[in-house]
């Protein structure tokens, strides 16, 4: 088949959080299939900087109302799959990705220039699948162009929808009000990119069995999100993510000390905590395990649940390594819990491919208590490198960590009822104790056992591609 990934970002290029990694390991492995894909993200500054093969291949303008707009199409290959950049100076020649105030304006542009190049350019395609808000108005786009491909959404995380008032539908689309007022592109008295592409794509998935239930269930939540996706029936799917495993593995991972596998875990972690521990100042070296945090601090991250139970980190003696950056009242609590328990508590803000991975291979328990969770990869991670993840119960932490406390024979790490607001102090002091009597093996090879690859996700989206051709 021949597909063509929409996004926002996709890794090697272009990173805020795991959609990033899902888009290219998904595009990776489609290819290891055997099929043609290729992946269309805006050409922000960073790429253009930093990336010397870049070779134009298209040139043409758009259109937005009264003004138009200058379009450069570059491309180039990694690891066998094509990707197409949309360049436009105005909006994406800028230091970060996200989070302006014409981020609607930049990315009707984006997907508003992606559908006049798949139509110029693009005519042998058979599935488009778009991914989050930032690509949603191309399914109705390019039906409105009558480009006959059939198009797939996948909601990576609902919370971020492109809503905007009505009033610039013209402006941002050259598209008449009655696009609004039928009901196709409202939501909430807004014009919405997430709902549009809802009820203009051909089948709508989310990223794991249990988010996909959790939004069809709960109709309040995401300013109601799960009321439209529920006139989909079964148009809507959860398909779990995977993780690349050459990236994450513990066997050829350049940046740790010692490289390990299910045999040499123990040895190799101690040897992988030194060069962790080495990173930080230590006055004295807590006796108990060690815990990671790898996240962005937001409070969907659970990192308010975290913040309350340092004190019971401290009391086991445990070593605490958090990296992450984010909400910066998040960042200042984390920075003044170091300052208070300096021998307990280390934060690094920021991100750091290297000490992220150098983390994952260090430590005994992963805390990722997430208040929802679509999917996450932080769990899969950790269980490929033989730390327990400490989770919640929801969505894909739901899907893809079995708790101790469930299934003491299948435990891959610990978990706790997204009702219960000491649960994470609970898990805490359950995986202490089997620490402390040093029956963790078993649950470690579990974990490191666990099938985290893309192979049957990208047969099951595989499937689904062929049902709607």
């Amino acid at each position: 088949m021949n597909i063509l990934f929409v996004s926002g970002e996709s890794k090697p290029f272009a990173k805020t959080g795991g959609l990033a990694d899902v888009v290219f390991s998904l595009s990776k492995e489609m290819v290891k299939k055997g099929n043609e894909v290729s992946v269309c993200i805006p050409l922000y500054k960073s790429i253009k900087d930093s990336n010397s093969d870049l070779k134009k291949i298209s040139s043409f303008k758009v259109k937005m109302n009264w003004r138009m707009q200058d379009v450069d199409v570059y491309e180039t290959i990694r690891n066998g799959v094509k990707f197409y950049f949309i360049g436009c100076a105005v909006y994406f020649n800028r230091e970060h990705l996200y989070s302006y105030e014409d981020d609607i304006e930049r990315f009707a542009l984006f997907d508003l220039a992606t559908v006049e190049f798949v139509k110029k350019h693009l005519t042998n395609l058979d599935i488009v699948h778009v991914h989050d808000w930032q690509a949603g108005m191309v399914p109705l786009l390019l039906k409105v162009n009558k480009i006959k491909v059939k198009t797939v959404l996948t909601i990576h995380n609902p919370m971020f929808q492109g809503n905007f008032s009505p009033d610039y539908i013209m402006d941002y689309f050259n598209l008449p009000r009655s696009f609004y007022d039928e009901g196709t592109m409202r939501f909430n008295n807004y014009c919405s990119f997430l709902k549009t592409a809802i009820v203009t794509t051909d089948v709508v998935t989310t990223v794991s069995v249990t988010h996909a239930k959790e939004l069809r269930e709960d109709k309040t939540s995401y300013n109601g999100l799960g009321n439209i996706i529920a006139l989909r029936g079964n148009r809507f799917v959860g398909i779990v993510n995977g993780i690349d495993e050459d990236e994450f593995n513990p066997t050829t991972d350049k940046y740790i000390a010692k490289k390990y596998d299910i045999y040499s875990f123990k040895e190799s972690k101690k040897e992988n905590l030194v060069q962790l521990q080495k990173r930080f100042e230590y006055t004295r070296i807590p006796k108990g395990p060690v815990v990671g945090v790898v996240t962005r601090l937001t409070p969907q991250k659970g990192i308010i649940d975290i913040i309350k139970s340092i004190p019971l980190l401290v009391t086991y003696d445990m070593q605490v390594f958090i990296v992450g950056e984010g909400d910066r009242d998040l960042e200042n609590e984390l920075q003044k819990q170091a300052e208070k328990y300096p021998n307990h508590i280390k934060f690094y803000k920021g991100y750091s491919d290297e000490l992220a991975h150098i983390v994952y291979a260090a430590s005994d328990f992963f805390l990722m208590p997430s208040v929802f969770e679509p999917c996450g990869i932080g769990q899969l991670v950790a269980m490929r490198y033989g730390t327990l993840p400490i989770v919640r119960r929801v969505g894909g932490l739901n899907d893809t960590v079995t708790g101790y406390e469930l299934d003491k024979d299948r435990a891959t790490g610990f978990s706790f009822d997204k009702d219960n607001d000491e649960g994470l102090q609970e898990s805490i002091k359950l995986a202490y104790e089997c620490y402390k009597k040093e029956n963790m093996v078993k649950i470690i090879l579990n974990a490191m056992k666990f099938d985290s690859s893309w192979s049957k996700s990208v047969d099951n989206y595989l499937s689904l591609y062929k049902d709607i051709i």
